[in-house]
């Protein structure tokens, strides 16, 4: 409620830049969702800049136009969700989750000899995440899972999200 109360004290004043230090610290899960929904509509329907500090990163992604990436108090990367992955990953940064009738090794070297798919986990006998440079490969992964008598049960494909992005560059950060 205090939360709540403050914003809206902010608000009377009718500023051009908010800043808010987690925001949803404490609220209950029905509250979140009318805060972040107050957030976009103040940035989006008022025009209000709105900074958010914040280690919810789900809830960031969600709300959120650009992202600055801070680790020890140093600001690594900024920019959209596609822009860091893009410069995390030097690619577009799309995770692929597929399930299949089954993964032999040779389709595994397959891919891993294949430019433009990273990050290849097995995670059983049938299915594999990884992460393509674009969506075109999606094209070319199937091709290949084709010529290898291998049957395609699902495929999945999804941007990769703020929590890994961020997890990259923390691991980049205590490196420096």
């Amino acid at each position: 409620m205090k939360q709540r109360l403050g914003l809206a004290d902010v608000l009377m004043k009718k500023p051009e830049v908010i800043i808010l230090d987690e925001p949803t610290l404490g609220i209950d899960p029905m509250g979140v969702q009318e805060l972040l929904k107050l957030i976009r509509h103040l940035s989006k329907e008022l025009g209000i800049t709105v900074l958010l500090s914040s280690h919810q990163l789900q809830q960031v992604q969600q709300i959120c136009d650009r992202v600055g990436l801070f680790v020890q108090g140093q600001l690594l990367a900024e920019g959209n969700i596609e822009s860091l992955a893009k410069q995390l990953m030097n690619q577009e940064g799309h995770r692929v989750h597929m399930v299949t009738s089954g993964l032999h090794d040779r389709l595994m070297k397959t891919f891993n000899n294949r430019e433009g798919i990273k990050n290849i986990q097995k995670i059983s006998d049938t299915e594999v995440t990884f992460t393509i440079a674009d969506k075109r490969q999606i094209q070319t992964i199937i091709e290949l899972v084709s010529k290898s008598d291998v049957t395609i049960e699902s495929f999945h494909q999804q941007q990769v999200g703020l929590d890994e992005i961020y997890q990259s560059y923390f691991k980049e950060g205590e490196e420096v």
